[in-house]
């Protein structure tokens, strides 16, 4: 009896373990970066570290994202255009959140559907909006921006950058919120063109030293933001990698991911 026992004792042992062998197997670690930015409610606090209790909707929708997936999403935090380097070298495996240009399918690769990129499957939608002094008649009419004669600020390595441009305006870019809306006040560029959620936030935290800044109510675009994956992560997963942008859309209205929405 006590052979039986010691051997049904060494067999549970071996399931035990192979089952944990399994798993560990089918787990796959993907690391992604993103922004020391404060933006809510995506992406929440400031510098490189990361409060797991309240983190913002991005992180939180991609842990449920890997929770059902049996993925190992590890997260860094790193400057815009360092972020967009690292992809692009294949020293990390994505980005988020990346806006479509079409230039930037050099650097990695979106989620698409019969050839054109898929809005459906990004992570969330926002807004480019303008801020001006107080005193300035700069507006944006749905098409053109008006009553503009210097330059407007952007973010370095934004996007509405070269929308801009298309648009026959001069921009001038800088690395951060602060320093564009100083710029702003102090008359260097007429107009700053940035993400509403970032800037509103700085600006409720920064009230007292930009009062003169008003925003300008019409949106220059409302776009999607994506998870940007590297061409080399691609390459080695092609199905993981729809299987995440699937589940990114199907989690996102999800009753799940909906409960979490509501504390935040």
């Amino acid at each position: 009896m006590r052979i039986i026992n010691r051997f049904l004792f060494v067999l549970t042992l071996g399931v035990i373990a192979a089952t944990q062998l399994v798993h560990a197997a089918s787990s796959k670690t993907v690391t992604l970066v993103y922004e020391p930015i404060h933006n809510p409610p995506q992406a929440l606090g400031r510098g490189t570290a990361i409060d797991w209790s309240k983190p913002g909707l991005t992180l939180e929708l991609l842990r449920l994202v890997g929770k059902q997936l049996g993925v190992d999403f590890q997260f860094k935090r790193v400057p815009w255009k360092r972020g967009l380097y690292l992809v692009k070298k294949n020293q990390v495996d994505g980005i988020f959140h990346a806006s479509y240009k079409e230039k930037r399918e050099k650097v990695g690769g979106y989620p698409k559907r019969e050839g054109a990129v898929d809005p459906q499957r990004s992570i969330f939608f926002q807004s480019y909006v303008l801020y001006t002094l107080k005193s300035s008649t700069v507006d944006f009419d749905g098409t053109e921006v008006v009553g503009i004669d210097g330059d407007i600020g952007v973010m370095s390595g934004y996007s509405i950058a070269e929308k801009l441009e298309k648009m026959g305006l001069s921009i001038d870019p800088s690395p951060t919120q602060e320093m564009n809306f100083s710029r702003l006040s102090s008359g260097k560029i007429e107009a700053f063109a940035t993400l509403e959620n970032m800037a509103d936030d700085f600006l409720s935290r920064n009230n007292d030293h930009f009062t003169s800044v008003r925003k300008v109510k019409t949106p220059l675009v409302h776009k999607p933001y994506y998870l940007l994956f590297s061409h080399q992560f691609i390459e080695h997963n092609p199905d993981l990698s729809e299987q995440i942008w699937d589940t990114i859309a199907a989690l996102s209205h999800s009753v799940e991911f909906k409960e979490i929405i509501s504390k935040y």
